[in-house]
């Protein structure tokens, strides 16, 4: 669970289903794009080994 709350929960399946959607629509790129900043900043706040963070 990468120590992920209930709210980082709601914001997975938030971004699961706003990439089902973006993936029926013609110009999905934008939304696409969007999507992965989201994710990125979810993993970035949820690191699978914080303590690597450490030696860089």
């Amino acid at each position: 669970t990468r120590g992920f709350s209930e709210a980082a929960f709601v914001e997975v399946a938030d971004i699961i289903a706003e990439t089902l959607i973006a993936g029926t629509q013609e110009n999905h790129e934008a939304a696409l794009a969007a999507l992965k900043d989201r994710v990125t900043a979810l993993a970035n706040a949820h690191p699978l080994y914080p303590e690597l963070a450490k030696l860089a």
